[in-house]
């Protein structure tokens, strides 16, 4: 197993790491995700996210505001194991969910399906639809007042 870590950038740099580990530093999520096989992270929407797009398994060790929500959000999908809350991270909690991402068939399969489903649906051009049609077209105004513009 290769481990890529990111972030954390200043703390990392006076790590020694085994050949295994990769201190990556800023990338792109997109980029990494699509060459991953599974994700550890902070649980925020935005890692979430990228995950979900990537379709592979995740893992959230959240230990703020809304990371709770979107790592109990990936449990309840059956694309990554129960959350892990900081406090609770040990080394054999780690470990157990890094080989339930490897080996689970069906969790790998359901991530791989939501990842297939987030590529093809294509939000932001159905939002940008969405609003010049409902909104902007003032068939939905009622649902968006004391907007002046409908």
């Amino acid at each position: 197993m290769k481990i890529i870590i990111q972030g954390w950038d200043e703390p990392m740099k006076s790590l020694t790491f085994p050949p295994t580990v990769f201190h990556a530093g800023s990338v792109p999520h997109d980029w990494l995700l699509e060459h991953a096989s599974a994700l550890v992270h902070h649980g925020g929407f935005g890692t979430t996210a990228a995950g979900f797009r990537a379709g592979i398994p995740s893992l959230g060790i959240p230990h703020i505001i809304d990371q709770f929500i979107w790592g109990q959000r990936v449990f309840e999908l059956g694309v990554g194991p129960k959350p892990i809350s900081r406090p609770k991270l040990t080394v054999q909690s780690l470990a157990e969910s890094l080989v339930q991402m490897a080996q689970d068939r069906a969790m790998r399969a359901k991530a791989a399906k939501l990842g297939e489903n987030i590529r093809v649906e294509h939000g932001v051009e159905s939002a940008v639809r969405f609003i010049h049609g409902e909104v902007l077209q003032g068939r939905k105004c009622q649902a968006f007042l004391p907007l002046q513009t409908c």
